[in-house]
């Protein structure tokens, strides 16, 4: 995405965002009907509601990279994503973490401090 950002237009990025997701519709869809994976109302509506998030949140990373370094932004989503799944499961779960994973968050948290310090 970053490539994307340095040399294509701003007026591109819808067209980029369609591109991906269609190949990746197209891709899984091939998928599906080769391997005659049976797909349930469930499972249909579950794909779409994770579908439509990751979407946005691709549109958002476009719009981070181009105002922040790719340096802070992709750390700083990655360990977004671990700390909202990590909260997520819990809350959702009552899954906890063990003394690794709790360590692993941390270090990742204070790694996106001292980028932003660099960076900043």
């Amino acid at each position: 995405m970053k490539v994307f950002k340095d040399t294509r237009p701003e007026t591109d990025e819808p067209f980029f965002v369609l591109v991906i997701f269609f190949f990746a519709f197209i891709y899984s869809s091939l998928y599906i009907l080769l391997k005659k994976i049976k797909i349930n109302k469930t499972t249909f509506f579950t794909g779409v509601g994770l579908g439509v998030p990751n979407v946005f949140s691709t549109i958002f990373l476009l719009s981070a990279l181009s105002q922040l370094p790719a340096i802070f932004v992709y750390p700083t989503i990655n360990i977004g994503i671990i700390l909202f799944t990590a909260i997520g499961a819990y809350a959702f779960w009552r899954e906890g973490m063990n003394k690794f994973g709790i360590a692993a968050l941390i270090a990742g948290v204070i790694a996106i401090i001292l980028l932003s310090i660099n960076s900043g």
